[in-house]
């Protein structure tokens, strides 16, 4: 590296180290983004802080921001408390120590990512405040909730502050009864975005009874059955002003159609590029339309579903489209298609995801 770099203001650099790991511990939300955000970032800063000493002391606490729970983690609380200030991100790999610990050692922690099968160990006599907490990705196995306490449960009410949960379940469990109990109502003031993944109507059912007064962008990851949809739909949609649709829920139902009529109040709909069929959908609220394409291996017939959507949206002012092909962009059919649309005013922007 050009020896000029050690010129520039140390302020700057900490604002590009900031950014290499951004993503992995932000709760807002990105349109088709997967749900797994971690990414493993510790290779570069560890190139980072190897390449002058004023690096190598501007970067360390980087290295501690995004980690995996290991044993040695519970040593940090009397060894080396800074280290544990410095987390923002942490994925559960182990049962060594409870959430209760984890916020305690780790007390500016924003994102906590559970996907493992461990068993989680609680004490209720143990506060554990995450006021920091902003993010929570969580798996549900069926095991969680033997015993006198739910883990799910307890992180949720720690967690006051909270802006984006995902919940999901494995594909495996998601056909058995379990035993948590989903008869209580929970109260998250601060959620902003919900995300669900693989769900039992058991689980689609106690969420549709939440409380949730801030929640704005809705994601279906996954197909959920019609008295889940309708369930979410009926006790959230009235509210909802940004949802995002997978791209394999298309080709079997209305789900576009329902999410117009359950959602009047909406501005933006994200979802995969599809074969639209029967009656355009038609919505007055919808002023944003994002749409992803790069998966689409099909005729003009399916690059209609694009413009059939956006002519029952007469208030459209923006359309996204992300990951183009270069092929479909170049094809005479796709300016023939658009202008439409221009002539009216609509802006079209082509991102990538």
């Amino acid at each position: 590296m050009n020896a000029n770099h050690e010129t520039l203001p140390a302020e700057l650099w900490l604002e590009i180290f900031e950014h290499l790991e951004e993503r992995s511990y932000s709760a807002l939300y990105t349109p088709f983004q997967p749900s797994d955000t971690a990414r493993d970032v510790k290779s570069a800063y560890s190139a980072v802080v190897l390449v002058c000493r004023n690096w190598h002391n501007w970067a360390t606490s980087f290295l501690y921001r995004n980690v995996k729970l290991p044993d040695s983690v519970s040593s940090w609380a009397t060894t080396r408390p800074e280290y544990g200030r410095w987390v923002r991100r942490m994925t559960l790999l182990s049962d060594s120590l409870s959430p209760a610990q984890i916020f305690g050692i780790c007390p500016n922690i924003t994102v906590l990512d559970r996907r493992q099968p461990q068993r989680l160990t609680f004490n209720r006599n143990v506060p554990s405040p995450a006021l920091s907490l902003k993010r929570l990705d969580w798996l549900i196995y069926g095991h969680d909730a033997i015993g006198s306490v739910d883990p799910l449960w307890e992180v949720l009410c720690a967690a006051p502050n909270l802006e984006y949960l995902f919940l999901s379940m494995p594909r495996t469990e998601s056909y058995i009864g379990c035993s948590h109990d989903f008869t209580k109502v929970m109260h998250l003031p601060s959620l902003r975005t919900l995300r669900i993944g693989v769900a039992n109507i058991d689980l689609v059912r106690c969420i549709s009874l939440w409380s949730l007064p801030s929640l704005t962008t809705f994601i279906m990851d996954s197909p959920l059955i019609e008295t889940g949809v309708r369930l979410v739909w009926a006790n959230h949609g009235s509210h909802l002003q940004t949802v995002e649709l997978a791209n394999y829920l298309l080709r079997h139902d209305r789900s576009i159609a329902r999410c117009l009529q359950a959602c009047p109040a909406l501005h933006e709909l994200n979802y995969h590029l599809f074969v639209m069929k029967g009656r355009t959908p038609r919505s007055q609220s919808s002023v944003c339309i994002s749409v992803y394409i790069l998966k689409c291996r099909g005729s003009g017939h399916t690059w209609s579903g694009i413009f059939s959507l956006s002519q029952g949206c007469p208030n459209l002012r923006t359309l996204k489209l992300y990951e183009t092909p270069k092929w479909m962009s170049a094809d005479d059919r796709f300016a023939v298609m658009l202008k439409p649309l221009i002539d009216r005013g609509c802006v079209l922007e082509i991102l990538d995801a």
